[in-house]
């Protein structure tokens, strides 16, 4: 199956890291043309990877949970490439806590990127979208936006957020061309997960439960998400809108009891084992 973009204007929010970068690279190796954000400074980033694509792709600094920056944003590509034909809302951040141990500010953090993000980017480029005849919109979703998880309080509503506004929007927008999706991942190996995980327990543990939890016995990859964005916004996906599409390794499949208690036991033995060393 040959997917491809030419002539395409594709739009990735969080495109700098994990994910986001990973579908930044597959829509250029099909053709399209990126503009890809992120909150770093341009000057932070290492642009050589992008070398053989000159001209085909944009990199912006943006806070999407800023309405008027990314009004601005919008403005900017409608203006020097006359609008949008793919946008990826992938931006996103993860909290973990329960719900009365849930600092308020964080609270207003993780729904302000994780939901307001996408509220302001498809604000903005949706009457770039009718205006062109047609488009499509994937949103970055969870498992944890359909399930949910012990102390992710604030992540898990966020995440439903997405999930349910993909539907609506998927039915408000099917009489303009537009389709709307979202892709569900489970935990994939980005920096974000790695730098969170060992705020939390360590990596170490954090693996071993996940060998376990998943069926395929590993966590995603970006690349393994990226495949289903590319593909979603293509041609070939014409007839999907408003689902929310599982990428776990079949974490979802099972209830998981077994696994829970093998992962306690193993936890335990863990402890024990950093007790004796201190």
């Amino acid at each position: 199956m040959d997917i491809r973009f030419d002539g395409k204007i594709i739009v990735v929010s969080g495109g700098s890291t994990g994910i986001g970068e990973a579908t930044v690279k597959n829509f250029l190796e099909s053709g399209g043309t990126v503009i890809f954000t992120g909150i770093e400074k341009p000057d932070c980033l290492d642009f050589t990877k992008y070398q053989n694509y000159q001209g085909k792709y944009d990199y912006k600094q943006l806070e999407v949970t800023n309405e008027e920056e990314v009004k601005s944003f919008a403005l900017y590509i409608n203006e020097k490439y006359h609008g949008c034909d793919v946008l990826f809302n992938n931006a996103g951040i993860i909290d973990a806590h329960i719900l009365h141990e849930t600092p308020t500010q964080e609270w207003l953090r993780t729904m302000d990127v994780n939901v307001n993000g996408v509220y302001y980017m498809s604000k903005y480029f949706l009457p770039q979208m009718i205006k062109k005849g047609g488009g499509v919109i994937i949103n970055t979703s969870s498992i944890s936006g359909l399930q949910g998880d012990y102390t992710f309080c604030s992540y898990n509503t966020a995440k439903g957020a997405v999930a349910n506004l993909t539907r609506n929007m998927a039915l408000d927008y099917a009489q303009y061309n537009i389709r709307v999706n979202a892709v569900a991942p489970g935990s994939v190996r980005t920096s974000m997960y790695s730098k969170f995980f060992d705020s939390v327990g360590g990596q170490e543990i954090l693996d071993l439960g996940h060998s376990l939890q998943y069926p395929l016995k590993r966590v995603t990859l970006p690349e393994e998400v990226a495949n289903a964005v590319v593909f979603l916004a293509s041609e070939q996906a014409s007839f999907i809108t408003g689902i929310n599409l599982v990428i776990d390794g079949g974490l979802t499949a099972h209830t998981g009891a077994q696994h829970n208690w093998e992962l306690v036991k193993i936890i335990r033995d863990y402890n024990k084992k950093e007790a004796k060393q201190k």
